[in-house]
């Protein structure tokens, strides 16, 4: 576009500036809930493993000290307790993730058998779910699924 003395002026028109807001923020819009899945999924599988290795630790002081170990799941935290009652570790479920157990008592026995419930749940708010499985006793597992959360 020519100006007032002949020259030309460059610049970016109001309009282009528009379309390129706009394709910004479509794809702002498709890609943030992929994330806020990929951030949740993380975090459900981290804790997942935390527990996991947590129970795995019980299971190595009960064979070793030949005494029954003892885990506790109240409200949002695992306690895991030595024979001699002594506080071995304390997980805290982390605040977007759930159980759908409100209470749940294991004992890891000198043998390496956990007995109690044969899993437990964690879901996010999307519905992912991850499932601690404890096997008919025998090791712990960790298992991701699709949860019912919302449903």
């Amino acid at each position: 576009m020519n100006g007032e003395n002949g020259s030309k002026q460059s610049g970016v028109s109001l309009i282009e500036l528009i379309v390129v807001i706009s394709l910004l923020a479509l794809a702002t819009s498709l890609v943030a809930p992929a994330v806020g899945r990929t951030v949740d999924n993380m975090r459900l599988r981290s804790f997942g493993r935390a527990v996991r290795n947590a129970f795995d630790g019980a299971q190595v002081r009960a064979r070793i000290d030949q005494a029954s170990n003892l885990v506790t799941f109240e409200e949002d935290r695992f306690r895991f307790l030595r024979a001699d009652g002594s506080l071995a570790a304390t997980l805290i479920v982390p605040g977007p993730i759930t159980t759908l157990e409100e209470r749940a008592t294991y004992l890891v026995s000198p043998s390496g058998h956990v007995l109690g419930p044969d899993t437990f749940v964690l879901e996010t708010p999307g519905g992912r779910a991850g499932t601690i499985g404890l096997g008919g006793g025998f090791g712990v597992r960790f298992t991701e699924g699709s949860g019912n959360a919302g449903q």
